[in-house]
């Protein structure tokens, strides 16, 4: 019974096990961010994907973490997604952070620490156009939620644009 589920979380690597009725998600941090004395927020990658998790500061502290620690947690997803198309999960509670990737795990096949996270979208390609030639940031969409949500966007600038358009204005046609 719980020995054993003690014992499979202990080891590694560990896949889904359950702790009082609810599965144990493993993830690896990428990055991550605090709302001092509330919560702290992990961009983690898991499943092939990047997730975005919420611990209350009395279950995580951030300066815990480490880049490419393993994170066990319980915890459950919310309905939404983030403004950046991520599986969101508030997280009840954290089973285990583990700072490394044990020897004989990756020697075993274990899960490979994630590839550094895609820069992100540059502004002004989201603004229209960016005419700098060596942008370190994204000229193209990372998913369609992403997409979807700049299209939104502009959609929303555009109609304030034109709710505070002023035909007596001689700026208003740029010249």
């Amino acid at each position: 019974g719980r020995e054993d589920r003690e014992r499979e979380i202990a080891g590694w690597p560990c896949a889904r096990v359950e702790v009082a009725d609810k599965p144990v998600l493993a993830a690896r941090v990428l990055r991550w961010r605090s709302i001092p004395s509330r919560y702290v927020f992990v961009d983690a990658q898991a499943d092939g994907e990047e997730w975005q998790l919420c611990f209350a500061v009395s279950q995580l502290s951030a300066t815990a973490l480490v880049d490419g620690a393993l994170l066990r947690f319980t915890g459950t997803e919310e309905a939404a997604r983030t403004r950046r198309g991520l599986r969101a999960w508030q997280c009840d509670r954290l089973v285990e952070l583990t700072l490394c990737v044990p020897c004989d795990a990756a020697e075993a096949g274990g899960p490979a620490p994630p590839a550094p996270s895609e820069a992100a979208l540059c502004k002004w390609f989201v603004r229209g156009a960016c005419s700098t030639a060596s942008c370190p940031f994204r000229h193209q969409f990372a998913n369609e939620h992403e997409e979807a949500t700049v299209r939104a966007t502009r959609e929303r600038w555009a109609a304030q644009r034109r709710a505070h358009e002023d035909a007596a204005d001689p700026f208003a046609g740029g010249g």
